[in-house]
């Protein structure tokens, strides 16, 4: 994903606010607002449920589903089970899938088998387009779906390029929550502290990596967030996909490029300007890609003084 920087980040903020109508960011170099510095030791931890499958490229593999058939009759009998080469990682296919938003538009290829006798099937008695196996493409992953008579269901990611060892995909179970998909973890993490009413330049030059560990290419950014939940910490990790998908209050600036930002440039979707911490509920400052799980994630403690 790393792109050349050949314009200044200046002109990139206009360039998004004229182009994509995105909020423009406020130049922070002239900026008199106290700083809040977002680093690794702030950022939350990401985990990847056992939905997704490590396999090898090109690897010969079958996929069982007859312990989901023996829970389920539904399962006992299919219409088909497609494979397709989703054009986003296999964070960002969990995720997409967690969030019940996965996009044809992000869909490049597909395997079928649409002639399924029993609760196994291997590549090789896959339908033409005949599969030579899965491919290993940069950026890329593949999504499993069962086909019932009046539903396509999704069951599984798959990563090719993990050079994993697992040739026989067994399937045991639909994943209904979003906690098997992925989960978060805070507990790690230092908090950031405020004031309340405060509007502070949040700075992430010193955060490296994401919340799985990988590093952040320049550019991979794209939206500050700065939100509120009517939760706790530990019921945002118990249900963190639904509670970020709906928070209290939602306030996002375009940071494409930047390293820092005045959060008083984030707007909510009344084109209102985020005006400062509350004492209520928990507060989060989120540095976002597109259709990805946060980059970098931390929760805001408010006070009254510090």
């Amino acid at each position: 994903m790393t792109r050349r920087d050949r314009c200044s980040p200046r002109y990139l903020g206009v360039a998004c606010a004229l182009i994509c109508g995105c909020t423009e960011v406020q130049d922070t170099a002239s900026s008199q607002n106290e700083a809040l510095l977002l680093t690794q030791a702030h950022n939350y931890t990401v985990s990847l449920g056992d939905t997704l499958f490590e396999v090898r490229e090109d690897a010969e593999l079958c996929f069982d589903w007859t312990d989901l058939a023996d829970r389920d009759p539904a399962y006992a009998e299919i219409d088909g089970l497609y494979l397709l080469r989703m054009n986003l990682p296999p964070e960002c296919v969990l995720w997409q899938m967690a969030a019940g938003e996965i996009n044809q538009f992000d869909i490049s290829g597909m395997f079928y088998a649409d002639e399924v006798s029993g609760t196994r099937i291997c590549l090789e008695d896959f339908a033409e387009p005949q599969s030579p196996g899965l491919s290993c493409e940069d950026g890329t992953s593949w999504l499993l779906y069962l086909a019932l008579q009046d539903a396509w269901v999704e069951v599984a990611a798959l990563d090719p390029c993990s050079g994993g060892n697992l040739q026989e995909i067994l399937i045991d179970q639909v994943p209904t929550q979003p906690g098997g998909l992925l989960s978060v973890d805070f507990s790690q993490a230092e908090r950031l502290e405020v004031t309340a009413g405060s509007v502070p330049t949040l700075d992430w030059s010193a955060l490296g990596a994401d919340g799985l560990g990988q590093s952040i290419e320049p550019g991979q950014i794209r939206t500050l967030r700065v939100a509120r939940v009517d939760a706790s910490v530990g019921e945002l990790e118990e249900s963190f996909v639904s509670l970020w998908d709906a928070p209290v209050e939602n306030f996002e600036a375009g940071v494409a490029w930047l390293s820092s930002a005045d959060l008083r440039s984030a707007k909510d979707e009344n084109d209102q300007h985020f005006e400062g911490f509350t004492a209520q509920g928990v507060w989060l400052v989120s540095l976002e890609a597109d259709k990805c799980p946060p980059l970098g994630m931390a929760v805001v403690v408010v006070a009254d003084s510090l």
